[in-house]
């Protein structure tokens, strides 16, 4: 069975190499017709499992030595799950799970050692991509900081959760809400915000996506078990639900329910040397592409509602890789991203903070926005909130 995919894989590894993920590539002729002659001699003879396997390792290599090349020219503000990996640990998984590439038709007949070798290779690709998208963010803010602090806009002190809801537009039908993970004000935070945003469109249906869901699997059952570990998280998905709205989950089963580790190359590992295989380029391309198709498939059957996608800032962000926003209609979107208010951590929030320092202390601001669009789009969101846990407590005050 290996053999008959052996043509389609040589295919498929051939236009990954001169396509990028969406940004077709000019291909000389000689390198082209090169490649289609090793290919057409690669259908015609058998290749053993053993030849598949270093034909992939060999991939991953060379991918990797391109990726290392492309870093040492610069690497701004790179988290460590964005570097090349050497190995990984705990995937694939066999418990039933289906994982990404199932699609592909010689996938079921690769060993668990070639499918690593094939996720390093592609995680090197789009490693070499979020190299880009980030290059080009930093370069977009540097040079309209000026105007991006001047032209912010001045609001007038008002309950946050009204803002928002009076901020976005009216055809918004796609509201993504980005945040800062585990900061318990945020999802206090947005159950005052839907009912604000119920209030202000009663007749509309509003369904809920989220990364912190699976796409299927008994929801009851699942936030009863996120009660215990994520206590402010059920809160939100419960309080959604009992005032109307639709939730639904956007997570693969696979990355919901199994791991996976990324073995970082020691040359440019900082304070660890592993990371979460489920967070580096390459899975947020995949996710953020089953998150589309979830979508889209809910949209059919619900024309006129509106989404309102919750996840981590860094799917959804305009200014980042394979961000989900820039695959959704564009007058339908709106961007919101939610951070904690903490005046103990010194950490830059996002590109601005990191970029504009003291100078342009976009630290300070409770909230971010512009009337321009194109700044919008180069800061990453159409409006930040910092959200303080005094403003937003979760759970009973205690009483003295």
């Amino acid at each position: 069975m290996l053999n008959k995919w052996v043509w389609f894989l040589g295919v498929f590894l051939f236009f990954n190499s001169t396509m990028g993920w969406g940004q077709p590539q000019i291909v000389k002729p000689g390198v082209k017709r090169a490649v289609q002659k090793s290919i057409s001699k690669a259908g015609q003879s058998r290749f053993s499992a053993d030849k598949i396997e270093k034909i992939l390792e060999a991939r991953a290599l060379r991918t990797q030595a391109r990726q290392t090349e492309n870093l040492k020219k610069g690497y701004p503000y790179l988290f460590n799950e964005d570097f090349p990996g050497v190995k990984i640990t705990g995937w694939p998984f066999h418990k039933g799970l289906k994982g990404p590439y199932e699609d592909l038709p010689f996938w079921k007949d690769l060993s668990d050692q070639a499918k690593r070798n094939y996720f390093l290779a592609a995680n090197n690709r789009a490693g070499a991509l979020n190299l880009k998208a980030k290059q080009q963010a930093v370069k977009n803010i540097q040079e309209n900081l000026p105007a991006l602090w001047c032209d912010r806009i001045k609001f007038t002190p008002q309950p946050f959760e009204k803002l928002l809801a009076d901020m976005i537009p009216p055809q918004a039908k796609y509201i993504l809400l980005g945040e800062e993970h585990n900061e318990s004000q945020i999802q206090v935070f947005l159950s005052k915000f839907f009912k604000e945003y119920q209030a202000k469109y009663p007749g509309r249906k509003l369904f809920l996506l989220t990364e912190f869901l699976p796409v299927s699997g008994k929801k009851t059952l699942l936030l009863q078990s996120m009660k215990v570990g994520d206590p402010a998280y059920a809160y939100i998905f419960n309080s959604a639900s009992s005032n109307g709205m639709t939730v639904k989950g956007l997570e693969p089963r696979y990355v919901y329910e199994g791991g996976g580790i990324l073995h970082i190359d020691p040359q440019w590992a900082r304070n660890e040397d592993l990371a979460e295989l489920w967070v580096t380029p390459e899975a947020i391309r995949v996710r953020n592409k089953a998150w589309i198709s979830r979508i889209k498939e809910l949209r059919k059957n619900n024309p006129d509602a509106v989404f309102m996608i919750y996840a981590g800032g860094s799917h959804l962000e305009y200014n980042a890789f394979a961000s989900l926003s820039l695959q959704l209609p564009r007058e339908e979107t709106f961007v919101a991203s939610l951070y904690a208010d903490d005046p103990t951590n010194n950490e830059a929030r996002d590109l601005l903070e990191e970029l504009g320092e003291d100078k342009y202390p976009f630290y300070l601001e409770e909230v971010l926005s512009w009337k321009d669009a194109s700044l919008r789009r180069i800061a990453g969101f159409d409006v930040r909130l910092l959200l303080s846990k005094q403003d937003y407590p979760f759970g009973k005050k205690r009483k003295k």
